[in-house]
């Protein structure tokens, strides 16, 4: 695979986000990387698997996080197992495209099932606490308003990355009622809430979630006052990972202006 023919991943994915910004890079990945491998210059099987193998570094180097990497290795896995099938290289190359386009259109219906499916959960009347920022989640409310439910909403405010005041705008400009809370002050609210309703970048294959950090505490606290607990993802963020424990997971990536603030008098930000 030539040069020009990664940095077209990395631009194709980039001009696809701004098109569409209310899709997660995730979603639009398996789109790119089955029109670059339908144009590469591969004339044979092997070749083609080369090139898949380098375009899934490249994309898993450029947009580094747990959800792009499972949607990758989804399309990797889905992709081997189409081709093997293949009776000549172009049925291979339409294999790949087909590929491609399903797991799109599966990652845009997706989110309306779910937020269909998750109504029952929803009570009138309830609190919910959200932490993190997810499609799903906002897709869910937005299905709840839309059927007159009335419930508050709590968000905190998810930081290092302060994806909470992002929540906070896109629910408040639905008519939503909104509040937003510190993450050190769930224990202190929970008493207030019904449910807590997150996404998820990735389920690993113990079961677990891998989401934004906090939410770890936060399902212990919830645990601890018996308060229930819903995680809203789709099936394409299911991963063969095995964490053991939190050390065993990527860290978050910290804001650049909280990493200066406190190396200013000396303290190192983790």
């Amino acid at each position: 695979m030539a040069n020009d023919e990664i940095k077209s991943i990395i631009v194709g994915i980039e001009q696809l986000k701004k098109q569409n910004e209310e899709r997660e890079i995730a979603d639009l990945i398996p789109l790119v990387l089955s029109q670059t491998l339908n144009s590469t210059k591969a004339k044979t099987i092997m070749e083609l698997d080369e090139n898949l193998k380098l375009a899934l570094a490249t994309t898993k180097t450029h947009f580094p996080s747990n959800s792009v990497a499972a949607i990758c290795d989804l399309f990797s896995f889905l992709v081997k197992r189409r081709i093997q099938n293949c009776q000549d290289f172009s049925d291979c190359k339409d294999q790949i495209i087909e590929v491609g386009k399903k797991l799109y259109e599966i990652s845009l219906s997706s989110r309306t099932k779910i937020a269909e499916f998750a109504q029952p959960f929803i009570g009138d009347g309830a609190s919910i606490l959200v932490h993190g920022f997810s499609h799903c989640v906002i897709a869910t409310l937005k299905e709840a308003a839309k059927n007159n439910k009335q419930f508050n909403i709590f968000v905190t405010e998810g930081r290092p990355s302060s994806s909470g005041k992002l929540v906070a705008q896109l629910l408040k400009n639905e008519g939503m009622p909104v509040t937003m809370i510190p993450d050190s002050a769930v224990a202190r609210n929970i008493e207030k809430i019904d449910m807590i309703l997150i996404g998820a970048d990735v389920v690993a294959e113990s079961g677990g979630v891998v989401s934004q950090i906090g939410a770890y505490q936060i399902s212990i606290t919830a645990a601890a006052f018996r308060k229930p607990f819903y995680v809203a993802v789709e099936s394409n963020r299911f991963s063969r990972i095995y964490p053991l424990s939190q050390r065993d997971l990527p860290a978050e990536k910290i804001n650049a202006d909280l990493i200066n603030q406190y190396a200013d008098i000396g303290i190192t930000v983790k």
